[in-house]
């Protein structure tokens, strides 16, 4: 917002103002004022009348005289003043809010006018007269009739309300659609400048829009296709009333919406009369249901409510073409009340009333005004009415809404953004989800209620028999919110769909029941975890247990498979076998142990049958832990021994699957009869991988030895670390030793010189790291310390890239032992060995260098940050050089992949930034370093673009924007949170690109928008607006207690700007 300084507006006009205004306000200058007389300034926002608007009372500095105010539904205004503290001279400037009578959003926008009595009327003539006082430095008398002049008015027209007068209606409307088509392209002010260059020759000030490069693509074809509306506006005759002609002007414009609708979405334009006629009654329709108020043809508004009236109404355009068509009066009984999003404009400074001076406070601010997760979202489709794309980031929207308390505008969303069953199914479902937490399980079984009855009819007419694995997932989903709050009734009312799909196709082997299986797998998973997260409450349990008997269930209905090829023909179960072992996990997960017995007994019931025995060989290892699990280890290996389909590959693999819990068993019994039986537990595991001179077979025993890969989870467990969760703490000692053992023998060693993963992060790093955390600490320090020197004699003989590896690995489980110089050392080391590589195998070790130490805890060591951003710069001038000689279409798209790999590495620096954050580690300069590599990210991203453009090939380029979106991508570019220039490469691909891409595009990064989380991890706060570390408020359902407990400590200088936020008059925008 210009700040209206002197020197701008000139002496003269301050001279002009102060006498005119002191003129004006001097009720009495032959007396004393009275002290207690209070005087007021009053006036409009009118275009007509713009309700929500923030207006704002400045001098001529732009100091503000009072406090902000919002306008009335009537656009009114009025501040009140001690009479001797009334101004002599002001400025009124009004932000924001809606047209109530066209329905224009004002959003971005500001009108102004000068103060000249003590009612003032803000209107487009008066803020173009204010505009071209800014820029022609005029006085103020002068350029009123400047402006009287270019639209043949006299001065008093200029500056009166437009309401009261015809033409000013008008043309009032016409410079405000022309404004709101370039919010995003100085509003008024280029509005101002067009006028004066071309008149009010619309058509001209299209040509002149679209030759005019800095104005954006959008705004440019929204002008051009205003031309046709705003030269119908001209023909209205003048003879009307101001409010006759007002309606008139709301009639053409929903017109011109549903046929632009129609044309631009629906691919149907009218080819008759009758057509054209229905296509108007249809729109005279919404008018009238509207109050004959309005709608941009092309704002949020009207989409909103024509896709309501499309879905609610169930209208086809076929009806459009029927003679008969009619549209039933109740089907838009809606249409008044739904309001589009208003939302605050976060530059224009707050009163004094109106600081910000709680937590609860910001975060009602942050996530009503532009800054907000759904409003950046919602941008990005203003241009795009496809269900198919727009309907799921609505879905997100009204759950983002709903997880921050704004119920009103969650509901907004809920009944008139989302025009697909589905998802209108899906959205109720997650919002009730967040409330069953905030408001409690009645409250959010209303929204559960209305999902299940939008998913009855939607499933209704689909048919049961078409149900495809999402809508399974959504059924569900729904049943287990039910049941985990306590309604049983309704979760089996909800099953019933899933019931009569297994009814129907129970018995008879199909592709499309057995998809999904996977959707209620996946579900049952989930609910599992969230148990394992949730420390096994009663309730997690019960709808994880649900949720895998429905699974269970479900796959009791996998019919029989045959084939001519396979048994002579005979029936088999390999697709149900398939899934019992997945099914036993879940239930071991839970330790729900009937549950597991329940599915070995069908497991061994249905190999019982030959053909299947046959076709499910494959399975049988699978089930090995599952009897472990359940002790029964010896009944798992008669039944191996015994089963005469298993060939001997299968046998020896099963073996070798139960060896490990018969080792267990054996170890576990040490100090019952045999000390050596832990030794000979060891020989046993060891017997699986016997060549004591292959590498590859050492790696395997450490494996079973200790656990799968870095996974300390059950089913990744071992024989070392299951006996030391079972609080066989000796034993797995003994075992971990004889893993140690192994994993710094030469032999081992010397076969991982192209493998530092190998090396430390399954070898000698994670078994020290095991041995502090779970063993003896000294005892892990000290096996720490010998792996470090280990790796300086590997540094001789290891790959570049194998000892870089293994160094970052190092330095990451250094941290956790407590042994933080030998950390920072491993680190240096982890990227200079990174450094020697090329290309893209640099950038990515240098990226697995930086990410892991980081988030393990490397800037809690002290750390120089340099340490961390000398890395990057380095990676960019690579990229640079590498770019700059790139000629060849091959080469320049291998530059571009290695600039998106570059950015990885800057997402990876950032996200191990914020993970130490969350944790309490702030660098002293966290906002500087954070900002200073996203400002770096951006201009490399910009770069990697202008690559990208050069290529001819289509699917090339689709390739490496693909990474850059996140669809595919390993780069997790998300974590920078560059989300702005990510928009604005959207904007430019518009002539390069198909729209279904784009779309594509635009769908991903709203969902990295509206998911976007500061803090992963810790559910108390998402938003650091200055990445200073610190959060700006925390979410509406942090408690107190929470809170109290937290790491986190919430910032008070959300912008940065070194005010406090409850004293800044703009807490999240520092430029003013």
């Amino acid at each position: 917002m210009k700040n209206l300084l002197k020197s701008a507006l000139g002496t003269a006009l301050i001279v002009s103002m102060i006498g005119g205004l002191t003129a004006c306000f001097d009720e009495s200058s032959s007396s004393p004022t009275n002290p207690n007389s209070t005087s007021t300034l009053s006036g409009i926002v009118t275009d007509p009348a713009i309700s929500g608007s923030k207006v704002r009372l400045d001098d001529l500095q732009g100091n503000a005289l009072a406090s902000i105010l919002t306008t009335d539904k009537n656009g009114e205004f009025a501040f009140d003043f001690a009479t001797e503290n009334l101004p002599s001279s002001a400025m009124v400037s009004a932000s924001g809010g809606h047209d109530t009578q066209t329905g224009l959003d004002f959003t971005g926008i500001t009108l102004k006018a000068v103060v000249e009595s003590k009612y003032t009327v803000v209107s487009p003539l008066t803020t173009l007269v204010v505009e071209e006082m800014e820029d022609s430095d005029s006085d103020y008398s002068s350029t009123v009739e400047t402006i009287a002049k270019r639209f043949n008015l006299t001065p008093s027209q200029v500056v009166s309300d437009p309401t009261q007068d015809t033409s000013l209606q008008k043309l009032s409307i016409q410079l405000s659609m022309l404004a709101t088509a370039l919010r995003t392209d100085d509003g008024f002010d280029r509005v101002e400048q067009l006028i004066e260059e071309n008149g009010v020759v619309w058509s001209d000030i299209a040509s002149e829009v679209n030759s005019t490069p800095d104005i954006s693509v959008t705004a440019q074809a929204r002008v051009t296709e205003l031309v046709n509306e705003l030269q119908a506006i001209d023909q209205i005759e003048n003879t009307l009333s101001a409010q006759e002609s007002l309606e008139e002007v709301n009639r053409l414009s929903i017109v011109n919406g549903v046929t632009r609708f129609l044309e631009e979405q629906l691919a149907f334009t009218a080819n008759d009369d009758v057509t054209t006629a229905n296509i108007v009654t249809l729109a005279e329709s919404l008018w009238k249901a509207n109050d004959k108020q309005g709608l941009a043809s092309d704002s949020l508004k009207f989409a909103n409510l024509v896709r309501y009236v499309f879905s609610t109404a169930q209208i086809t355009t076929a009806d459009l073409e029927s003679a008969d068509f009619e549209l039933n009066a109740s089907m838009l009984s809606n249409i008044a009340d739904i309001a589009a999003l208003n939302v605050i404009d976060h530059t224009i400074p707050l009163g004094t009333e109106e600081k910000l001076t709680s937590s609860d406070a910001k975060r009602d601010y942050f996530y009503q005004s532009d800054l907000s997760p759904a409003y950046q979202a919602i941008k990005l489709f203003n241009s795009v009415s496809d269900d198919n794309i727009i309907d799921p980031t609505f879905v997100n929207i009204a759950k983002t809404y709903a997880e921050q308390g704004m119920l009103d505008e969650a509901n907004v969303i809920l009944k008139s953004q989302i025009a697909m069953p589905f998802y209108q199914a899906k959205a109720n479902l997650f919002v009730g989800n967040v409330l069953l937490e905030q408001k409690g399980s009645d409250v959010a079984k209303a929204y559960w209620d209305t999902a299940a009855s939008i998913l009855s009819d939607y499933l209704s007419s689909k048919g049961y028999l078409n149900m495809d694995q999402a809508d399974a997932a959504l059924i569900d989903g729904l049943a287990s919110a039910y049941r985990e709050a306590g309604f049983s009734s309704e979760a089996d009312a909800t099953i019933t769909p899933v019931n009569n799909f297994i009814a129907e196709n129970a018995g008879a082997y199909s592709v499309a029941y057995y998809i999904l299986t996977f959707s209620f797998s996946n579900k049952a998973k989930e609910l599992v975890e969230a148990a394992e997260a949730a420390n096994f409450t009663e309730d997690s349990v019960r709808a994880a247990k649900a949720s895998i008997d429905l699974f269970a269930n479900i796959n009791e209905g996998v019919g029989a498979q045959s084939s001519a090829n396979k048994c002579d023909g005979a029936d088999y179960f390999k697709a149900r076998t398939f899934n019992y072992p997945k099914i036993a996990e879940y239930y071991i997960r839970i330790g729900d142990t009937a549950g597991v017995q329940a599915t070995v007994d069908k497991f061994e019931g249905i190999r019982a049958e030959e053909c299947t025995a046959q076709q499910t060989i494959a399975y049988v290892d699978d089930m090995a832990s599952v009897y472990g699990y359940l002790g029964t280890i010896s009944d798992y290996i008669d039944m191996v021994n015994n089963d005469t389909s298993l060939t001997q590959t299968y046998i020896d693999r099963s073996l070798s699957a139960a060896a490990i819990y018969q080792a267990l068993d054996l170890a576990k019994t040490a100090n019952e009869a045999d000390s050596d039986n832990v030794a000979d537990a060891i020989t046993m595991v060891s017997a699986l991988y016997p060549d004591d001179q292959d590498a590859s077979d050492l790696a395997s025993r450490i494996t079973y030895l200790t656990n799968n890969g870095i996974n300390e989870s059950d089913p990744s467990s071992y024989l070392g670390l299951k006996l030391l969760k079972q609080n066989y703490l000796e034993e797995g000692a003994q075992v971990f030793t004889a893993a140690w053992e192994i994993a710094t023998s030469d032999t081992f060693i010397n076969g991982q010189l192209d493998n530092g993963t190998q090396l430390t992060r399954y070898g000698c790093s994670k078994i020290a790291r095991i041995t502090y955390q779970r063993i003896d600490q000294s005892l892990g320090q000290s096996r720490m310390n010998e792996c470090a020197t280990i790796l300086a004699n590997f540094e001789t003989e290891g790959a570049t890239s194998a000892v870089s590896e293994a160094y970052t690995y190092l330095a990451s489980d250094a941290l956790t032992t407590g042994l933080d110089s030998l950390a920072q050392q491993a680190f240096e080391k982890a990227i200079a060995y990174a450094s020697l590589l090329n290309d893209e195998e640099r950038v990515d070790a240098v990226r697995a260098a930086l990410l892991y130490p980081i988030e393990s805890g490397l800037l809690a060591t002290g750390v120089d940050i340099s340490a961390i951003t000398t890395p990057l710069d380095e990676l960019t001038i690579a990229f640079n050089d590498t770019a700059e000689y790139a000629t060849t279409q091959e080469e320049i798209k291998n530059a571009a992949n290695l600039g998106i790999r570059t950015l990885g590495a800057y997402a990876n620096v950032v996200h191990g930034l914020r993970a130490a954050a969350t944790e309490g580690v702030l660098l002293t300069d966290q906002a500087d370093t954070v900002n200073a590599i996203q400002t770096e990210a951006s201009a490399l991203l910009l770069e990697v673009f202008a690559l990208i453009q050069t290529l001819a090939d289509a699917d090339d380029r689709e390739d490496v924007m693909n990474y850059a979106f996140g669809i595919g991508n390993t780069a997790n570019l998300k974590w920078i949170g560059i989300f702005d220039t990510l928009a604005s490469l959207i904007e430019s691909m518009q002539e390069t690109e198909s729209q279904s891409l784009i779309n594509g595009y635009r769908a991903e990064l709203a969902n990295q928008i509206l998911n976007a989380d500061a803090f992963e991890g810790e559910d108390l706060a998402k938003i650091d607006q200055d990445n200073d570390g610190l959060p700006d408020f925390f979410t509406a359902n942090a408690s107190a207690e929470d809170i109290m407990n937290s790491r986190l400590i919430e910032d008070s200088n959300v912008d940065g700007d070194n005010v406090n936020d409850s004293m800044d008059s703009t807490p999240f925008y520092a430029e003013i």
